[in-house]
């Protein structure tokens, strides 16, 4: 097959992938029949969300840990070659520590410790 043909079947190719693209872009809002959300569900599912957040942290945590674990050991073989493959270990350590401590402090702790506004009733007084 010649180089044009070969292009000429690119091209053809490239409009299909548009089409499918563009026919798509326009057909999936109209077949999309999402319902709105209620309270319980929303609580629900944020909940989950926050419990793996949770669990998330805790597993930085000890993958940090354990990298730092196997860095210090590595570091304490004493030859050449184990302290230098512990350095990245050390490194690597340091940082997944440090992120599973930000994860539980900084995004997980709060929410724990907050109302959600969906599960909130008004009252009449303050009306």
């Amino acid at each position: 097959m010649p180089f044009l043909d070969h292009l000429e079947e690119l091209r053809w190719r490239v409009l299909y992938s548009l089409l499918a693209i563009v026919v798509a872009t326009l057909a999936g809002p109209a077949l999309a029949h999402a319902d709105p959300p209620d309270a319980a569900h929303a609580q629900a599912a944020m909940e989950d969300y926050f419990a793996g957040e949770e669990r998330g942290g805790y597993v930085l945590i000890g993958m940090g840990v354990a990298g730092l674990i196997a860095g210090g050991w590595l570091y304490r073989a004493g030859t050449p070659t184990a302290r230098g493959a512990s350095y990245p270990l050390l490194g690597v350590g340091v940082i997944h520590l440090a992120a599973g401590i930000f994860v539980n402090v900084a995004v997980v702790a709060p929410v724990a410790g907050s109302t959600p506004a969906a599960t909130e009733v008004p009252s009449s007084a303050s009306r």
